[in-house]
């Protein structure tokens, strides 16, 4: 936000960071809403649909099998 409020293009500062412009003008948007505390780390990504202890035991299961079983046939 600095580099962008001395004058810089949202072009030089996403070269600089090396990101895509895109990033940068999501970044401006945020500081816009929220000021600093829209710039906070959020979590990476969606949080996952199923618990890990149950892709676990799916996982476990699924190995005892061929592929053949699933209808593969190579």
């Amino acid at each position: 936000m600095l580099i962008l409020h001395r004058g810089d293009r949202v072009s030089d500062v996403a070269r600089t960071l090396c990101c895509a412009r895109s990033s940068v003008g999501r970044w401006i948007n945020w500081f816009t809403l929220s000021g600093i505390e829209g710039l906070k780390s959020l979590p990476a990504g969606r949080s996952r649909r199923w618990p890990f202890k149950h892709i676990c035991s799916l996982l476990r299961e699924l190995v005892k099998h061929s592929p053949g079983d699933f209808g593969y046939q190579r």
